[in-house]
């Protein structure tokens, strides 16, 4: 889990605010207990190769248009299976979700309008297969059930009734809840962002206890029947300086 800021260049800083910025990026370096992650068997396959085919057209049926399909093939495990554009953002937006603290690979924007041209549709179906290949490189990823599922699951709707299982997976909302392999956390915490997070948890912690005083204060005044509220909270505020 990375948290990173830009900075600008050496070359337009002066000397005297050098000394500050160096301070500012002090890094910290830290691990902690994650949840461990239980690797489907493409993970322990060291040569996995997969590879796109080439776009085909889905027939629709008698109510619905036609669509495009792509042939994705892995090997050494045989798996063949027929997936659109849509399958692939499904995919991407999954691992992205999932696993926030991982960068998962860019895939081609959808368009909005719909494009039949085969060269558009071959370059894309390219990035696509480059985008696999990037999955693969992430052990988080490549262990994970979503690749899994959309590289194995042959049958369409076994594969539309998987993904909907898999959308249930609860997204992490601590550092704690995200997932490895090995069940620890890395994370990288700069000290303008610690400094930062700190202050906030100072403001958070006295904000409700100082505001539930003052309400109670201004409460005793404002239930004087002889007083405007406006009034009252002025002599409040007067006797409080």
């Amino acid at each position: 889990f990375f948290l990173m800021i830009r900075r600008p260049p050496r070359s337009t800083q002066s000397r005297s605010s050098a000394a500050s910025d160096v301070y500012k990026r002090q890094i910290y370096y830290k691990t902690t207990d994650g949840k461990k992650m239980e690797p489907t068997k493409l993970f322990y396959s060291p040569d996995v190769r997969i590879t796109v085919g080439r776009p085909e057209m889905g027939s629709g049926g008698f109510f619905s248009a036609s669509y495009i399909v792509y042939s994705v093939n892995t090997s050494p495990f045989n798996w063949s299976v027929q997936r659109r554009f849509s399958d692939f953002f499904w995919l991407r937006s999954a691992l992205q979700r999932v696993y926030p603290g991982i960068i998962v690979p860019p895939i081609p924007t959808k368009k909005s309008t719909r494009s039949f041209d085969a060269t558009f549709l071959q370059k894309r179906g390219d990035f696509c297969e480059k985008f696999l290949h990037e999955c693969l490189n992430s052990p988080e990823i490549k262990a994970s059930p979503f690749l899994h599922a959309f590289l194995s699951i042959e049958e369409d709707k076994a594969f539309t009734n998987r993904k909907k299982d898999l959308d249930k997976f609860p997204a992490p909302k601590t550092i704690q809840e995200n997932m490895s392999v090995s069940g620890k956390i890395d994370y990288v915490i700069e000290n303008e962002r610690k400094l930062f997070c700190n202050y906030s948890n100072d403001f958070i912690t006295n904000a409700d206890p100082i505001y539930t005083r003052l309400r109670k204060l201004s409460l005793i005044h404002i239930s004087e029947p002889t007083r405007l509220l406006s009034i009252s909270y002025a002599v409040f505020c007067l006797k409080k300086k």
